[in-house]
């Protein structure tokens, strides 16, 4: 069996995290070998794990996703990098951006209060 694809994500939202992070490993072939807060976390993990894929949110506290892609690609321009934004005209805009910086693509996060409360649904089933 071959080795799973690694992968590290950032998103400063811990209910989005654990939800991808699960989503991802119940995946065949897939392993989360880090979710970060924040895109300085996720240049420690990512030098710390050598992972195959990077997902990272666009909007993050301390270091956003775009300055993230741009840190990664001074020393990487081989991995891929998904950019994870929801669809708001800044996102839309913010992920437009990613994508010349050098991300491979991007990955619609859902929106509105129906998202929100399914995610804390989520969380309390646990």
């Amino acid at each position: 069996m071959p080795n799973p694809i690694r992968v590290v994500m950032a998103d400063d939202a811990a209910a989005v995290r654990r939800m991808v992070t699960d989503t991802l490993s119940k995946c065949p072939g897939i392993k989360v070998v880090g979710a970060a807060r924040n895109g300085e976390e996720a240049l420690t993990m990512i030098a710390r794990e050598s992972p195959d894929v990077v997902l990272l949110d666009v909007e993050m506290p301390i270091m956003d996703g775009i300055d993230t892609l741009k840190n990664i690609r001074k020393t990487n321009r081989n991995i891929p990098i998904l950019m994870f934004s929801s669809l708001t005209v800044r996102g839309a805009g913010a992920t437009l951006d990613a994508l010349s910086f050098g991300a491979n693509d991007y990955v619609a996060k859902p929106t509105g209060m129906a998202n929100a409360q399914e995610a804390i649904n989520y969380l309390n089933t646990e």
